[in-house]
């Protein structure tokens, strides 16, 4: 931290985030039709206006339905200072699409922003799925602060818009962001705790001399509730078999509890970035990363209170499915997700791998349970396989196959009757919220307090749902479920704005793979090489195959690219795929193809001249790469490389010339 530069600003630390100056170019004045010496907000509102006829809002029936929910959302943007934080995401977006960067339809609650949806960085229409711009923004919880003529924003209540970019090029974008706000941006540290189970494993091992599989055991009687393990002190009251373990090893455990939720060591986050009015190096201490980028001194909640945070995720997906789509020649956007063929194939799915929240094991075995048939279907499936809703999935595949639903109370159930009676989504609690008589500002708090579980806040808002009954002069029974629902949902659900958004790309996953199978899993190859066990995922996805009437055809030295690729009807194995061999190895391998070989000596002398090591060879070699050329068994035809290049010049030009007497072995020929 530059402490000297403090001089500079008006105070000596910002009492709020100043967003940063944004910078439109002239053609983005010209493309609304306004003068560049309008505001950010005029100009944002053309935007707006430019977008809903790009999108054929305006030949909607319901269009003003659409005008009116603009004009509301712009106002309240406006009046909260959010205008130029729209607008930066907007200019980020609006990079990686005139740059053919594939980014995702949305993610968290910014899909229930309209703005967001005309102006290109969602692609959810939230008023067609009930989404709520009040989840994203609430006028309640948002906080601006005037000082000094200058605005700030209370950065641990601002907006949060998370955007997804295609995995390979998600650099384009974070180069982007630090070439425009130079010196102003940098990661975000993150701060690993030490867990109640690893603090009481260590100080069982270390304290009491207990054994790896007594420790085991008792870090396993701690509870877990709705996936989240208990702490300490929580799993002493709930666990018998636990506090046994305490009671007999109490100074174990004492120290366990003060250890627990202690900073155990940093790392860099895996997708945030900030971007600051200052630069950062006035504002905050920082590090270097192993690769020299910058990264803060503070986490992400200190690191919030001073500059805007970006969450930039970086989603394999995009890259599969747009890679497709550039194959067979379509745009990703003219998919039809609610095409018929995709709930065909979920109707009876038996393949799940490379299907977007639908390949993982839990959630593959919801998806088949439920059998989705909408695209509202099966975003309830991306929002019950998690820990806590899991407890529902019976009940919702019941109501899916019926129709039949659980009512809570007939005053609700025309909120809850599309999941079954199950308050499935936050955006059901606050539309209950709304239906005895609190507005949608109201219902995000409440759902906030609860959903936080802000104690020292929730008894006055159980009093004032009681008053708000009291005052409709309605049942009070619908009070009690409605405060009931409340508690209770905080722990299983889920946000629609995301999941419709990731359901979306699901079903776009599933209409791909089961139209284009051959281009989708050629895809699917091609960014194996990214995950953390490529070879694991490539079995993965060569075990099905077949289902598809494809093969996963051997690396073959005349026939393998760098890359996987399409040969006749099925894929052939890509070079740079096997184990041992590099980047570079393979530039060399690419010299070493193009001489043709009279037998395998001249195939050793190739591969030496062009600079490709033995142990490259060699893994070549046992890969398969020669086996169309030399049948001879692996194992030795790597024996006979390797002998054949621990010989001198003199050496290999004989046995090169005695080769055919003795067929071209080389362990003969030296023998």
């Amino acid at each position: 931290m530059n402490l000297a530069n403090y001089k500079k600003y008006e105070t000596p630390f910002p009492v709020g985030v100043k967003l940063p100056q944004i910078k439109i170019e002239k053609k983005y004045y010209d493309y609304v039709g306004c003068s560049e010496n309008q505001s950010n907000f005029n100009f944002l509102r053309r935007l707006c206006h430019k977008g809903l006829v790009g999108r054929g809002i305006d030949k909607k029936d319901n269009v003003q339905k659409y005008y009116d929910r603009l004009k509301e959302e712009l106002s309240v943007l406006e009046e909260l200072g959010f205008i130029d934080y729209i607008l930066l995401n907007w200019d980020i977006l609006n990079y990686c699409k005139e740059n053919g960067i594939p980014t995702g339809a949305g993610r968290g609650s910014a899909a229930g922003s309209l703005v967001l949806y005309v102006i290109g960085v969602t692609n959810i229409d939230p008023i067609q799925y009930d989404l709520f711009f009040e989840r994203f923004v609430s006028k309640s919880r948002a906080r601006k602060i005037e000082h000094n003529g200058e605005t700030y924003l209370d950065g641990g209540l601002l907006a949060d818009v998370d955007n997804d970019i295609s995995y390979d090029r998600r650099a384009e974008v974070i180069e982007y962001i630090n070439k425009k706000y130079k010196g102003r941006t940098c990661k975000i540290l993150t701060l690993n705790t030490l867990s109640g189970k690893l603090c009481i494993k260590e100080c069982g091992k270390i304290v009491d001399e207990l054994s790896e599989t007594q420790v085991n055991e008792i870090s396993d009687s701690i509870p877990k509730k709705f996936g989240k393990v208990a702490k300490l002190d929580v799993a002493y009251e709930e666990s018998e078999t636990f506090k046994k373990y305490a009671d007999q090893y109490p100074k174990s455990y004492d120290i366990a509890k003060k250890l627990e939720g202690l900073n155990k060591n940093t790392g860099v986050h895996p997708s945030g970035i900030c971007i600051s009015y200052y630069e950062v190096e006035d504002i905050m201490p920082l590090q270097k990363t192993n690769d020299d980028s910058l990264v803060s001194g503070y986490d992400m909640n200190d690191v919030a209170s001073l500059s805007v945070k970006f969450d930039i995720l970086g989603l394999r997906t995009l890259s599969v499915v747009h890679a497709v789509c550039k194959n067979i020649g379509i745009n990703v956007d003219d998919i039809d997700v609610q095409h018929p063929s995709i709930y065909a194939a979920l109707a009876c799915l038996e393949q799940p791998q490379g299907l977007f929240q639908i390949e993982a094991d839990t959630n593959f075995k919801v998806c088949k349970l439920i059998a989705p048939r909408s695209l509202e279907e099966l975003s309830a499936v991306v929002a019950i396989a998690r820990p806590g809703a899991l407890d529902f999935k019976d009940r919702y595949a019941d109501y899916v196959r019926t129709g039949d639903f659980q009512s809570i109370h007939p005053f609700f159930d025309d909120v809850l009757s599309y999941t079954g009676g199950i308050p499935l989504y936050q955006e059901q609690l606050m539309k209950m919220a709304v239906k005895v008589g609190f507005s949608l500002d109201e219902s995000e708090q409440l759902r906030r307090i609860v959903g936080k579980k802000k104690i020292d806040q929730m008894a006055a808002w159980k009093d004032k749902i009681t008053e708000k009954i009291t005052e409709k002069n309605l049942d009070s029974e619908i009070g009690e479920i409605l405060w009931k629902v409340a508690e209770d949902s905080a722990n299983y659900s889920f946000n629609k704005s995301h999941s419709i958004s990731y359901a979306n790309l699901a079903a776009i996953t599933v209409y791909l793979k089961f139209n284009y199978p051959q281009e989708f899993f050629l895809s699917l190859l091609k960014f194996a090489r990214f995950e953390p066990d490529s070879l694991d995922e490539i079995r993965k996805i060569s075990q099905e195959l077949s289902f598809f009437d494809i093969q996963l055809l051997p690396p073959d030295l005349n026939k393998s690219d760098i890359d996987f690729k399409i040969e006749g009807k099925n894929i052939r194995y890509g070079l740079n795929c096997i184990k041992g061999v590099s980047d570079k190895s393979l530039e060399a391998l690419l010299e070493f193809r193009e001489e043709s070989f009279s037998n395998k000596y001249e195939a050793f002398m190739a591969a030496k001249q062009s600079g490709l090591n033995i142990g490259c060879f060699s893994a070549l070699i046992q890969a398969g790469l020669l086996d169309s050329f030399v049948t001879v068994d692996r194992c030795k035809l790597v024996l006979e490389a390797q002998t054949f290049n621990i010989l001198s010049d003199r050496e290999k030009r004989n046995i090169v010339e005695l080769g055919s007497k003795y067929s071209f072995d080389i362990l003969r020929c030296i023998h």
